[in-house]
Formats: structure tokens, C-alpha cells, sequence
């Protein structure tokens, strides 16, 4: 149930008819929880391009683990693969919707999605584990942006 909504009924229609699939949500009012809905599902249909080599590939942001700097160079992490993207970190953080990625570290932009488990370790930081078995270490700077932004996705968890 998403808080301030009521109940939140989910029904789904196969046609073999139709072209493509379409989401329409019904509400009677405007809440915080159905904007972080509404952001995750626009997520699914968003790209960015990566490179790997020398060919171009269109990367589903829903794919994406992590985007990591290295070598002043970017790179966007999936399950299992790298691609450079040609974009500088502060630049993804201002495309990328947010509470879904967040930046961790001075390096690194974690997709909250992807990330199985975290404990407090050391120093106040955050050792988060992804679902592909890596590991992203969340500073003290950036601790507080993901309490916050997993705050402000506990209404998507409860769509869930």
C-alpha cells in the first residue's frame, strides 16, 4: 500500500491485440509516495549510451549498477559488463532520477535498486552489496543522502 493512497489495487490484462504494454494509474490526489512511483517507472524506459570496444550500446538505466570513475574516465557498471559513458559524474547526477541514484563516494553513483544489503562499517561509512556481489563503499559525506533517499523511497517499497 502506498501511504496516502488508500489501497493500492494492481490488475493486469493480457491481449494478444495489442502493440505495446501501458501502465495508466488511477489516484484521487497527488502524494510524495506516487511521485517516487511514477519516477521508478519512468526509470524503465530511460537509456543511456555506452561504449565498449568501439561499438555503441543502448543500456536500460534499470540495468545499471553502479557508474564508477576511473582514470578521469566514467564507466557504467551493469551485471556484468562495463561500458564508458562520456559523461562526467556530476553531470549523471544531474540526468539521473533521483531517489534512485544517488552518488556514494567521490567516485561513485550507486542505483539504490541494485543494492541487496548495507551495514555501517568504520568511520560512520556505509558498505553497501549489490545484487551482481559487488561491494560500494558509502562515505559519512554521503551516508545522509541515503537515509533520505531511501526515506523517500519507502512508498515504492510498499507498492512492491
Amino acid at each position: 500500500m502506498l501511504k496516502g493512497c488508500g489501497v493500492l489495487k494492481v490488475r493486469y490484462k493480457q491481449d494478444d491485440n495489442t502493440t505495446e504494454t501501458t501502465v495508466t494509474i488511477e489516484y484521487q490526489r497527488e502524494t510524495s509516495e506516487l511521485e517516487t512511483l511514477r519516477r521508478t517507472l519512468n526509470l524503465m524506459e530511460q537509456q543511456i549510451t555506452g561504449q565498449r570496444d568501439g561499438r555503441s550500446f543502448p543500456l536500460p538505466l534499470s540495468a545499471v549498477y553502479t557508474f564508477e570513475s576511473m582514470e578521469e574516465r566514467v564507466f557504467c557498471i551493469t551485471k556484468d559488463s562495463m561500458y564508458e559513458t562520456g559523461y562526467r559524474l556530476y553531470e549523471l547526477l544531474e540526468r539521473l532520477p533521483y531517489p534512485i541514484f544517488i552518488r556514494a563516494n567521490k567516485s561513485t553513483i550507486v542505483n539504490l535498486k541494485k543494492i541487496r544489503d548495507f551495514k555501517v562499517i568504520l568511520s560512520g561509512r556505509i558498505e553497501a552489496n549489490l545484487f551482481n556481489g559487488d561491494k560500494v563503499l558509502i562515505s559519512r559525506i554521503y551516508a545522509r543522502t541515503l537515509k533520505e533517499a531511501l526515506k523517500a523511497l519507502e512508498g515504492d517499497h510498499h507498492a512492491q
